[in-house]
């Protein structure tokens, strides 16, 4: 038979046992937590990775349609300077014209 000594040593041990179960059931919560959050950081990021994408193919985008726009604007520039420096000999050469046709020039 056991004696009280040994009994209290067995109840002493069953309460740890149970405190330790306990224990362990609050580190798993905290585990399955802890998974769950790094699942959601993880589908975070995804999310942000396809989102930079986009933003960096919109922003190739919008550098092309830039460079386009400036060669354009650019060809307009010599265009108008070119018609800037013939207009005068233009207008000379149709003076001439009308002056030689007897027409008064304008």
């Amino acid at each position: 038979m056991l004696d009280s000594r040994e009994i209290n040593r067995i109840i002493l041990a069953v309460r740890e046992f149970g405190d330790l179960l306990e224990k362990m059931s609050l580190v798993v919560d905290r585990l399955r937590a802890t998974r769950e959050e790094w699942n959601g950081l993880l589908a975070g990021r995804d999310r942000l990775r396809e989102e930079s994408g986009r933003l960096a193919r919109e922003i190739a985008g919008f550098k092309e349609d830039f460079q386009v726009l400036h060669i354009r604007e650019t060809r307009w520039r010599n265009a108008v300077g070119d018609l800037n420096l013939d207009l005068p000999f233009l207008v000379d050469e149709f003076r001439t014209i009308l002056s030689r046709h007897g027409k008064s020039p304008v």
